[in-house]
């Protein structure tokens, strides 16, 4: 996934987070892993159940548009999860159905 990202845009360093840029669209990405700080028990026993040993990735996005767009590029054949950051883990394979079902789809209005 780490190279997917660094290959759908132009990527610098910042101060916080590093910038990934696509067309119109800025992310901030960080792959230290320490967003695994956030996740309570529970949410890391069902990661390591489905995935085994992973690495999370943290990607910030201005609107939904653009993350769909970045996240329809890079998750096709992965096997991992989106966190909605509203107590949900999102497998990927359902994140990726329902972008393409419906273009308006937003996990923030589930």
């Amino acid at each position: 996934m780490v190279r997917r990202l660094r290959g759908s845009g132009a990527n610098s360093r910042g101060e916080h987070l590093d910038h990934l840029d696509c067309g119109s669209c800025r992310f901030g990405v960080d792959l230290s892993g320490e967003v695994l700080n956030d996740l309570d028990a529970d949410e890391m026993a069902e990661l390591s159940a489905s995935l085994g040993e992973f690495r999370a990735v943290l990607v910030e996005y201005q609107n939904v548009e653009c993350i769909r767009e970045l996240l329809l590029r890079v998750l096709v054949g992965m096997n991992a999860f989106l966190d909605t950051n509203l107590g949900e883990l999102l497998p990927y394979g359902e994140v990726l159905q329902r972008f393409r079902e419906d273009s308006s789809w937003d996990w923030r209005n589930r």
